[in-house]
């Protein structure tokens, strides 16, 4: 079951937006032996259950402070994650996330500067403060440049700890001693908008660097078995360029994309490996109204590009994998 119940309400010249979700889930296994010439069922019994709740809600009051130069946000979020069942052996289980935040955007004739925090609570772990700032310059009508960087944090969720998944098909293991990630994040974009025509083009770069970033890993000692770790470091850069043409009934957007994956293997002395592999993507979407007839055609297609990786041999050298 999931609920859902969002509002927005305004005290004086203050907007309140608020959000609240519920979710739960439970799930029952049962076995049962059928003669099929008598259709008597033989030695009923329950395999196992489990069960998952959380419950989620986001405060933000808008403009608390306003003038002609300057605007701002405050709010409130916070989690709770229970979860239970005969498939996790240590119990049940809750983590509780709280998160103050605080945004405010300065406008200073063509360029815009917004900073921000956000201040959290874990049950589980301790937590860091997590800083961020935006900028957007406009030069004229058509160059438009906009820069950000982001400080963050994720503690991992009672599923990546606790959880045990194992039916037919899965053999998922949580593992209690994961750590939380830590990360920084920076991003630039120009946009150019053509005058004597009505296209823009988008060119942007990121720069993702994870510490500790939580994921699957297959036990070498069985290979059915999978559970969660920690990679000691992880990033991924990119380049990407897109376009838009509008006009009239006619719609196109198109783009292209390298996005480059960091290889551990690369700090390895005298390795040949190379710091990042990166792999292309391009799309394209065509749409176009047929007049006033209210019929639209579409078309869409997507490439994505190999994707390779790096591991390591018994001779200690890296060999690319697909």
């Amino acid at each position: 079951w999931m609920h859902q119940l969002q509002g927005e309400t305004a005290f004086g010249d203050v907007k309140l937006t608020s959000a609240f979700s519920f979710s739960e889930y439970e799930r029952l296994s049962e076995s049962h032996r059928t003669i099929l010439v008598t259709e008597d069922e033989l030695n009923q019994k329950r395999l196992n259950d489990v069960f998952y709740k959380s419950f989620f809600t986001r405060q933000t009051f808008v403009d608390l402070v306003r003038t002609g130069w300057l605007s701002s946000q405050v709010g409130l979020d916070g989690n709770l994650e229970q979860i239970g069942g005969s498939t996790l052996k240590a119990g049940d289980k809750s983590i509780l996330d709280l998160g103050l935040f605080v945004s405010t955007e300065v406008r200073l004739e063509k360029l815009k500067v917004r900073p921000g925090l956000r201040l959290a609570y874990n049950s589980n772990y301790l937590t860091v403060p997590a800083p961020s700032v935006n900028l957007k310059y406009v030069f004229n009508d058509q160059w438009t440049w906009r820069m950000g960087y982001g400080r963050g944090f994720r503690a991992p969720s009672a599923r990546e700890l606790y959880h045990e998944f194992i039916d037919s098909n899965h053999n998922i293991l949580g593992n209690e001693n994961l750590k939380p990630e830590y990360s920084h994040n920076l991003n630039t974009d120009v946009t150019y908008a053509l005058r004597e025509a009505p296209v823009q083009v988008n060119t942007s770069f990121f720069y993702n660097q994870v510490e500790d970033m939580i994921t699957y890993f297959m036990s070498s000692g069985n290979s059915t078995v999978t559970t969660y770790v920690n990679l000691d470091e992880y990033k991924t850069t990119g380049f990407i360029l897109t376009t838009s043409y509008d006009w009239s009934d006619l719609k196109i957007n198109s783009g292209i994309s390298f996005i480059g994956r960091y290889q551990n293997e690369s700090e390895i002395p005298d390795s040949e490996v190379p710091a990042f592999v990166f792999t292309p993507e391009t799309n394209t979407n065509v749409i176009y109204n047929i007049g006033q007839t209210g019929l639209r055609i579409s078309a869409f297609y997507k490439f994505n590009g190999s994707r390779k990786s790096y591991q390591l041999v018994t001779d200690g050298e890296g060999v690319q994998t697909p």
